[in-house]
């Protein structure tokens, strides 16, 4: 006669998703898997960082979405992407900062460019320029309306215009400066 424990001892094995316990098999608890069938001493493994396994008896892990990350082993869920950063790719383990004049907001797989008549610091929004100022896109300050300067947010795109010397410092990029030159 066949009996449970004796087929769990002479390597009868639990399925994927479980392990042997007391005597019997049980599932996987959240946050662990088991990608083979088990045998007596076998333990569920810990999901890698970028994954979880948010049920009990799950045979694999999970990986985090675009827009989430998870740093930590043996997760049950992933942890949304904060304002001002964000996560592009399946199972991230970490979060990227927004680069200045882009925003995001909570779970963003993407920043995206600041609007014209907002400016993006650097951190998780875009606000509004103050009443007497206005920005141009991809700002990361405003300045006064009226006085025919224009931020340098196209020689981020390698774009040349009129007045594109007056944005770059030491042969670089710089965002935050302002050209005369350029007429509207």
């Amino acid at each position: 006669m066949f009996s449970f424990l004796t087929g769990i001892s002479e390597g009868v094995p639990c399925n994927k998703g479980e392990y042997f316990d007391n005597g019997s098999c049980e599932p996987c608890p959240t946050g662990t898997h088991m990608d083979e069938e088990a045998h007596l001493n076998a333990d569920c493994e810990a999901c890698s960082e970028g994954h979880y396994a948010d049920e009990e008896g799950q045979s694999s892990c999970k990986p985090c979405l675009p827009g989430t990350y998870e740093p930590s082993i043996g997760a049950s869920e992933c942890q949304l992407s904060h304002p001002g950063k964000f996560s592009p790719n399946n199972g991230s383990i970490s979060e990227q900062e927004c680069p200045p004049g882009t925003y995001s907001g909570w779970g963003a797989a993407v920043c995206l460019d600041c609007q014209s008549g907002f400016y993006c610091p650097g951190d998780s929004d875009h606000i509004p320029c103050p009443n007497g100022t206005n920005s141009m896109e991809r700002a990361t300050t405003c300045l006064p309306s009226g006085t025919g300067l224009l931020l340098c947010p196209r020689c981020w795109r390698k774009e040349k215009f009129p007045g594109y010397e007056d944005c770059l410092k030491n042969g670089e990029c710089e965002p935050d400066l302002a050209t005369l030159n350029y007429e509207r």
